[in-house]
């Protein structure tokens, strides 16, 4: 296939899920679920004070009002409340976005496995089904963790072919950045990182280690201020 036509395919197949996630946004499903309220009760709260409501100062972990939450998905709905303040369409549609985001994640990632049909078809899905419709059209936290690790398994998928450092800090970055979205789905991370050392071990030990050496510490740095954080918050 040719660039052109995909890019033209890829344009069209985004302008289809956008249509399926936006339609009577602030209708559907109606009323708001307590996450959306609790979420942007909190977004609120940084984008007006750049405190959360127990008063802290951009925490890695925002306490909540009532549990611990994890931060990467209040700080990006608190951009959204800047522009436009207590508007929950402009909330939902941010998580649209991702949506959107976590398609064209999955598009590039099947693309590097099997070619450009079988990422059309994996997007096109992905775009259509009501488990993935349906959390893009409200405003809670648990679909912005899978466009970080789609874009981490690419990473990890790509360095396998050229063993470059980058690939694997990347690889590493995007992994540890997917827990400060949604840690009760926190084991898909270390999965990431540990199948793919795995997987590189089984072929070739050295390039097994030079992930290790590079993906490794870029992980544990990204994800130890979090898990300083929010444990701590959890019990308390």
């Amino acid at each position: 296939m040719s660039p052109k036509a995909r890019n033209v395919l890829l344009f069209a197949l985004v302008l289809l899920a956008a249509a399926f996630a936006t339609r009577r946004l602030a209708d559907v499903p109606p009323g708001l679920h307590l996450d959306e309220i609790v979420s942007g009760y909190e977004a609120h709260c940084v984008a007006e004070t750049g405190r959360d409501c127990h008063g802290a100062e951009h925490p890695a972990a925002i306490r909540g009002a009532h549990a611990p939450r994890e931060p990467l998905f209040i700080y990006f709905l608190s951009l959204v409340d800047r522009l436009w303040p207590l508007a929950p369409a402009a909330m939902r549609a941010a998580n649209v976005f991702i949506f959107l985001l976590a398609g064209l994640a999955l598009f590039v990632l099947v693309r590097a496995w099997d070619g450009d049909a079988s990422a059309f078809f994996a997007a096109l899905a992905f775009s259509v089904m009501p488990w993935a419709i349906m959390p893009a059209r409200m405003a809670i936290r648990p679909l912005s963790m899978l466009p970080l690790l789609l874009i981490a398994l690419y990473f990890s998928t790509v360095f396998r072919r050229s063993e470059r450092a980058w690939h694997a800090v990347l690889s590493g970055l995007f992994a540890g950045l997917s827990l400060y979205a949604y840690t009760p789905r926190v084991f898909f991370a270390p999965v990431i990182v540990l199948a793919t050392l795995a997987v590189a071990w089984r072929a070739r030990p050295a390039s097994a280690r030079r992930y290790a050496a590079f993906a490794l510490p870029v992980f544990l740095l990204v994800a130890l201020p979090l898990l300083a954080a929010f444990f701590p918050a959890t019990i308390r």
